[in-house]
């Protein structure tokens, strides 16, 4: 299988971030029903948050194919956030997440922050399990979505 990664240019691939975000938030709307509405909610204003200075969106593509992303945003000056890490089914369990991991660690680390959070869901085990692996800690819920049925997870840069 042949896999790409590229930094997301909002308006030229804004129907592809639009689809595979949509697919993720109906993925999570089966046990968080809240999920879908901020997912969804933020179509409109999507640009400025993954777009320098700001963030960055990845899309990952299997064999030309759109098959996942990732976005990292600014906290504040020394915090990053990791947010929407989606890989479609189909392409699960060959190491696509992961990479789409290490490209946003890459880009904090570039954008010399200290600390990198996220919000995951707690059904959503392999996440966690995938966070814990890259020394995520588990910390207390920040930001204006605080959801129930979150973790919200820190990583020392």
């Amino acid at each position: 299988m042949f896999v790409e990664f590229i930094n997301a240019n909002i308006s030229e691939h804004l129907a592809i971030i639009k689809e595979l975000l949509e697919q993720y938030a109906v993925s999570l709307s089966i046990n968080c029903k809240v999920c879908y509405r901020i997912i969804t909610g933020g179509f409109d204003g999507l640009g400025a948050e993954f777009t320098e200075p700001e963030g960055r969106l990845i899309i990952v593509f299997c064999n030309g194919e759109p098959c996942g992303c990732i976005g990292i945003k600014n906290l504040s000056e020394d915090i990053g956030e990791v947010t929407r890490l989606f890989v479609l089914p189909k392409f699960r369990n060959n190491g696509i997440g992961k990479g789409l991991l290490n490209r946003a660690l890459d880009y904090a680390r570039e954008r010399q922050y200290k600390k990198l959070r996220l919000q995951t869901l707690t059904f959503m085990e392999k996440a966690i399990e995938l966070y814990r692996e890259y020394n995520f800690k588990k910390i207390e819920p920040y930001g204006s979505h605080i959801i129930d049925e979150a973790i919200t997870m820190e990583l020392d840069l």
